[in-house]
């Protein structure tokens, strides 16, 4: 049984925090101590269109998402976050939705900034009526198999975006940066997977490649 669980170590690193102890009953039981995201990953030409956005960050100097030293982020859409969680038993409950999101396409249009402590700079993704109906159908088959759902992703209150870079501190340099971007990226699902909030790490493959 593999499980993900972020309520024993807050604060510890995820080589830390994740380990293996016995489950009741004498089973292998692996825990990860960070909050776990179902995250869509983009074709080929979306990948590429967004890590060139990172790198055009990053020379700037300012860090993006693809750059977390210790971290391995793909370029993503989350459509959902918890803290704890059987890896086997999401996969069995979110197997016929997650599918459903493989070919989504995935149009991304327009430059964000939440204003919230973690201060993201993001794209905005389109909530067209299949992407919205796909991830009402996702949080209805993940939700009784998980615990700590966020908020931020249910049902009613998905801003759906793809992150491109954490803590921002100047967001009119950020936008000066960005000012000769090509927008939209219009690309497709290609894969869906469990991914490690905290490192960006797969945990699972749920559909796709």
């Amino acid at each position: 049984m593999t499980r993900v669980n972020s309520d024993s170590c807050a604060g510890v690193g995820a080589s830390q925090a994740a380990g293996i102890r016995s489950a009741p009953g004498g089973e292998v039981e692996k825990r990860w101590s960070v909050p776990t995201a179902i995250e869509a990953y983009f074709d080929d030409a979306g990948e590429q269109a967004v890590r060139e956005l990172w790198s055009l960050l990053d020379r700037s100097g300012t860090q993006s998402l693809g750059s977390v030293p210790g971290a391995d982020y793909q370029p993503h859409v989350s459509f959902a976050v918890f803290n704890d969680g059987e890896v086997d038993a999401i996969a069995s409950a979110v197997r016929a939705p997650a599918e459903s999101l493989v070919g989504l396409p995935i149009s991304l249009t327009a430059i964000g900034f939440f204003m919230t402590e973690e201060a993201p700079a993001f794209l905005a993704v389109i909530p067209s009526l299949r992407l919205v109906s796909a991830h009402r159908e996702l949080v209805d088959a993940v939700r009784p198999v998980v615990r700590g759902f966020w908020p931020y992703y249910d049902v009613d209150a998905l801003f759906p975006h793809c992150t491109l870079a954490m803590g921002v501190a100047s967001r009119e340099r950020t936008m000066d940066v960005l000012s000769g971007i090509s927008l939209p990226i219009v690309t497709a699902v290609k894969a869906v997977r469990l991914v490690d909030v905290l490192t960006g790490r797969s945990v699972a493959r749920l559909a796709g490649t």
